[in-house]
């Protein structure tokens, strides 16, 4: 959706990926989550919406980055997406 410039679409899908993950009561620190957090900060980045995607994004790399070295290539991609947010 993001790649096609559907952010709105993007976005909705994130949030019920949050909704879905938040349901099933996953441990505070885990991919499915960082993934949807990840999800939902890159549909706002391209949005436009810096204020709300930024929190989400470095929430998101560091979660991956406490989930260990196999998140390492993941969290590197995020710290990108972060980097975009802060200087619009």
């Amino acid at each position: 959706m993001v790649s096609a410039g559907y952010f709105d679409d993007a976005e909705r899908y994130a949030r019920e990926s949050m909704d879905v993950v938040e349901q099933a009561h996953r441990e505070e620190v885990d991919a499915w989550r960082a993934e949807s957090l990840e999800l939902l900060g890159v549909a706002l980045l391209g949005k436009k919406r810096y204020p709300e995607a930024i929190p989400l994004l470095a929430r998101a790399q560091a979660m991956y980055g406490q989930l260990g070295p196999a998140w390492t290539k993941t969290a590197g991609r995020v710290a990108m997406r972060l980097g975009e947010a802060r200087r619009p």
